[in-house]
């Protein structure tokens, strides 16, 4: 076992209370989010370099300039959501699980930096999430959806939800896949600390939505590419 791994909590709260702080601070001063994205990509990168994992990012020139895009990446392990904040080279926002934002330091981050909580649960607070997004989007941010829905309990790749391929018809906006690979390794489900060893992110083509854009078949489109892409697909 790697020895730095036996640091893996205390470096993440004491990151995640710094930063939590500093987005409280900073959002006096912009409410825009712009800082507080920032504040959480040193976050991140504290973190990793803490416990030892190193991110290789390939794909950067596939991302679209000068247009809000729709990110959909695969979600293995806890340790996505630090590996894009810290390395994916764009402004952006989350959706992602409502129980997220209520983490401690973590949650006040999300919440006063613009993120969007979602609770399929509540069809209403869905709704309002759904109209955040679009709200994002209509205003040149881009947004990250882990189009599975939920993390993945064995690394692999599981159904996509319908919503993110609604939303990108809805605002004619197009998806980037993002295959990210070798976070189960180091944190796999129900794991407590992470070790160290290497991230891949591989930043796919956009694919393009219209207003016809038929939904399923361009689930289909994004699955086949995750799977080119390195991603093991479910039985």
């Amino acid at each position: 076992m790697n020895w730095r791994c036996l640091f893996f909590i205390p470096i993440f709260v004491v990151a995640t209370i710094a930063m939590g702080l500093l987005s409280s601070l900073v959002v006096i001063f912009d409410r825009s989010g712009k800082i507080s994205l920032y504040v959480a990509r040193y976050w991140s990168r504290f973190i990793f370099f803490g416990v030892g994992i190193k991110v290789k990012i390939t794909g950067v020139e596939n991302i679209p300039d000068n247009q809000a895009v729709i990110f959909a990446a695969n979600h293995q392990s806890t340790m996505v959501i630090p590996a894009m904040f810290g390395y994916l080279p764009v402004q952006f926002r989350i959706m992602a699980k409502k129980i997220l934002f209520m983490i401690p330091f973590l949650g006040w981050h999300l919440y006063l930096s613009g993120n969007i909580p979602i609770d399929r649960k509540n069809t209403k607070q869905a709704f309002e999430g759904v109209y955040k997004a679009t709200a994002r989007i209509r205003k040149g941010i881009s947004l990250l959806v882990f189009v599975e829905g939920t993390r993945s309990r064995d690394g692999k790749l599981h159904r996509f939800k319908r919503g993110t391929f609604t939303l990108a018809k809805k605002l004619q906006a197009p998806i980037v896949p993002v295959a990210i690979k070798g976070t189960y390794e180091l944190m796999p489900a129900n794991a407590w600390t992470a070790k160290g060893g290497q991230v891949e992110i591989d930043i796919l083509p956009a694919v393009p939505f219209t207003a016809e854009s038929p939904v399923d078949e361009m689930s289909s489109l994004l699955r086949s590419r995750l799977i080119s892409a390195g991603l093991v697909e479910a039985q």
